[in-house]
């Protein structure tokens, strides 16, 4: 049983198209993290994804102002272009933006939304006011 999932610049379209294909219905809450100028998860495909999965669980949805795709993976060296599959879409690649700021942030927001999500007893819709808390220093996506 999964207690908390989070994705970060999942390729919302193709995680949107597996949820429907699947019929999933996750119950356990759900932090969903992109960047708005990330050509691989557009703003509006991730707040169709987050509305499909706010049928079943609480959702979590947070874009970053200005960053792109893996703003936290660094490069191995100051003068790598770290380039990544892209999303669905095999055999394309995406570059990496990686922001180190954006990185910390994420990675402290993801990690306060585990231990939010998964130190609540009960079942996951005990835990919905803490997958729908606001996280600091983000732009939190409208709630459906």
């Amino acid at each position: 049983r999964i207690g908390a999932l989070a994705l970060l610049y999942p390729g919302c379209d193709g995680v949107a198209d597996r949820v429907v294909a699947d019929d999933a219905r996750p119950r356990a809450p759900v932090l969903l993290l992109h960047g708005d100028a990330d050509p691989a998860n557009p703003r509006a495909a991730c707040e169709g994804l987050a509305a499909l999965l706010a049928r079943t669980a609480p959702v979590r949805h947070v874009w970053y102002a200005g960053a792109g795709y893996a703003w936290d993976r660094p490069p191995s060296g100051a003068y790598e272009v770290l380039r990544l599959p892209w999303p669905g879409r095999p055999g394309a690649l995406i570059a990496a933006a990686y922001w180190p700021e954006a990185a910390e942030l994420s990675a402290a927001q993801a990690a306060s939304f585990f231990v939010a999500a998964l130190a609540t007893p009960g079942p996951p819709s005990d835990r919905e006011s803490y997958a729908r808390k606001a996280v600091p220093g983000a732009v939190p996506a409208r709630q459906p």
